[in-house]
Protein backbone atom coordinates (compact mmCIF):
# COMPACT_ATOMS: atom_id res chain seq x y z
CA UNK A 1 0.00 0.00 0.00
CA UNK A 2 1.35 3.42 -0.92
CA UNK A 3 -0.15 5.17 2.06
CA UNK A 4 1.98 4.41 5.11
CA UNK A 5 0.53 7.03 7.42
CA UNK A 6 3.62 9.23 7.40
CA UNK A 7 2.46 11.77 4.82
CA UNK A 8 5.10 10.92 2.23
CA UNK A 9 2.57 10.89 -0.61
CA UNK A 10 1.30 14.36 0.29
CA UNK A 11 4.86 15.61 0.59
CA UNK A 12 5.94 14.26 -2.79
CA UNK A 13 2.77 15.39 -4.55
CA UNK A 14 3.09 18.91 -3.18
CA UNK A 15 6.73 18.93 -4.24
CA UNK A 16 5.75 17.96 -7.78
CA UNK A 17 3.12 20.69 -7.92
CA UNK A 18 5.53 23.32 -6.63
CA UNK A 19 8.24 22.26 -9.06
CA UNK A 20 5.89 22.29 -12.03
CA UNK A 21 4.60 25.73 -11.10
CA UNK A 22 8.02 27.25 -10.51
CA UNK A 23 9.58 25.71 -13.59
CA UNK A 24 6.73 27.04 -15.71
CA UNK A 25 7.39 30.58 -14.42
CA UNK A 26 11.19 30.42 -14.06
CA UNK A 27 13.34 32.65 -16.26
CA UNK A 28 17.11 32.47 -16.30
CA UNK A 29 18.10 35.97 -15.18
CA UNK A 30 20.34 37.40 -12.52
CA UNK A 31 19.56 36.61 -8.91
CA UNK A 32 17.50 39.18 -7.01
CA UNK A 33 15.84 39.44 -3.61
CA UNK A 34 12.47 38.14 -4.81
CA UNK A 35 14.06 34.84 -5.85
CA UNK A 36 15.64 34.50 -2.42
CA UNK A 37 12.27 35.17 -0.80
CA UNK A 38 10.65 32.66 -3.15
CA UNK A 39 13.24 30.06 -2.22
CA UNK A 40 12.62 30.64 1.48
CA UNK A 41 8.87 30.31 0.95
CA UNK A 42 9.37 27.07 -0.99
CA UNK A 43 11.35 25.55 1.87
CA UNK A 44 8.82 26.75 4.43
CA UNK A 45 5.86 25.34 2.46
CA UNK A 46 7.82 22.12 2.04
CA UNK A 47 8.32 21.66 5.77
CA UNK A 48 4.73 22.62 6.57
CA UNK A 49 3.43 20.18 3.95
CA UNK A 50 5.49 17.39 5.49
CA UNK A 51 4.25 18.13 9.01
CA UNK A 52 0.62 18.47 7.91
CA UNK A 53 0.98 15.29 5.87
CA UNK A 54 2.26 13.34 8.86
CA UNK A 55 -0.59 14.47 11.10
CA UNK A 56 -3.26 14.07 8.42
CA UNK A 57 -1.90 10.69 7.39
CA UNK A 58 -2.11 9.20 10.85
CA UNK A 59 -5.50 10.79 11.52
CA UNK A 60 -7.09 9.58 8.28
CA UNK A 61 -5.59 6.11 8.68
CA UNK A 62 -6.83 5.80 12.26
CA UNK A 63 -10.35 7.02 11.48
CA UNK A 64 -10.88 4.83 8.43
CA UNK A 65 -9.31 1.78 10.07
CA UNK A 66 -11.78 2.09 12.94
CA UNK A 67 -14.67 2.19 10.47
CA UNK A 68 -13.16 -0.72 8.53
CA UNK A 69 -13.40 0.66 5.01
CA UNK A 70 -10.04 -0.40 3.55
CA UNK A 71 -11.17 -0.24 -0.09
CA UNK A 72 -12.41 3.32 0.36
CA UNK A 73 -9.13 4.19 2.09
CA UNK A 74 -7.10 2.98 -0.88
CA UNK A 75 -9.25 4.40 -3.68
CA UNK A 76 -10.31 7.78 -2.35
CA UNK A 77 -7.70 8.80 0.20
CA UNK A 78 -4.55 7.64 -1.56
CA UNK A 79 -5.36 8.34 -5.18
CA UNK A 80 -7.49 11.47 -5.02
CA UNK A 81 -6.81 13.39 -1.83
CA UNK A 82 -3.14 12.54 -1.36
CA UNK A 83 -1.89 12.92 -4.94
CA UNK A 84 -4.08 15.02 -7.22
CA UNK A 85 -5.18 17.66 -4.71
CA UNK A 86 -1.70 18.48 -3.34
CA UNK A 87 -0.31 18.76 -6.88
CA UNK A 88 -3.02 21.26 -7.77
CA UNK A 89 -2.56 23.17 -4.51
CA UNK A 90 1.23 23.23 -4.93
CA UNK A 91 0.91 24.44 -8.51
CA UNK A 92 -1.47 27.24 -7.52
CA UNK A 93 0.74 28.23 -4.57
CA UNK A 94 3.81 28.43 -6.77
CA UNK A 95 2.01 30.59 -9.33
CA UNK A 96 0.78 32.86 -6.54
CA UNK A 97 4.24 33.10 -4.96
CA UNK A 98 5.96 33.96 -8.25
CA UNK A 99 3.27 36.54 -9.00
CA UNK A 100 3.74 38.18 -5.59
CA UNK A 101 7.53 37.92 -5.87
CA UNK A 102 7.52 39.98 -9.05
CA UNK A 103 5.32 42.64 -7.49
CA UNK A 104 2.34 42.15 -9.78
Amino acid sequence: MLFRGDGSIIYLALLVGLLIGFLSKFRFRRMNISRIVNGFVIVTVFILALLIGIVAGYTIMARLSIIGIQALLILVTELALLTVLPIVIGFCLSLLITRIGRGK
